[in-house]
């Protein structure tokens, strides 16, 4: 197991972020669907699995202020990448605040899936929350449990990755 600092993991778990999303359409049937309509679910799919990675280390990491200290880390780079590839700071922090509301609503998707909740299922909400973020009245159950394995895989993967790393921190490891 590496031993690795709160900060480090952030910048480790947005690196494999970066890997981990480089095509978020993949395996979904989106061949009928605009260009337009692609790109916002897209750009949807990458927050769902932002969410999901920022939740597995909320779930994985017992000690509020280490999840904390990690997911500032991790969400710090996302930003600053941004800001890098050309995003103006008006974009930035609108893109901030789109990215609060959307784990609101997705943390409020969780909620309503008593039986993920209970058992530590997938949740279906996740999914139909992303698909009707990302394509409004979208009524088609593919896309949704497209979206449901997308937030449960990068779910699963982030806590297995996180597994691999025992955090250093001057407050004793957080990890369950």
């Amino acid at each position: 197991m590496e031993i690795v600092t709160c900060e480090q993991l952030g910048l480790i778990l947005w690196k494999w972020e970066i890997v981990a999303s480089k095509d978020p359409l993949k395996g979904l049937d989106v061949g009928e669907i605009s260009e337009n309509k692609k790109r916002k679910l897209r750009d949807e799919i990458v927050m769902l699995e932002r969410f999901a990675i920022t939740y597995a280390v909320q779930q994985q990491i017992t000690d509020p202020e280490v999840n904390q200290i990690i997911l500032d880390s991790y969400h710090g780079h996302v930003y600053e990448y941004m800001a890098h590839i050309g995003m103006e700071a008006t974009e930035l922090e609108s893109f901030e605040k789109t990215l609060e509301d959307r784990y609101k609503t997705y943390y409020n998707a969780l909620e309503k899936d008593s039986e993920a909740r209970r058992t530590g299922g997938v949740p279906w909400h996740a999914g139909k929350t992303a698909a009707e973020h990302a394509l409004k009245n979208s009524e088609d159950p593919r896309l949704t449990i497209g979206l449901v394995i997308a937030f449960g895989s990068t779910f699963k993967a982030t806590k297995d990755l996180l597994r691999k790393y025992n955090i250093l921190s001057n407050k004793k490891n957080g990890r369950e």
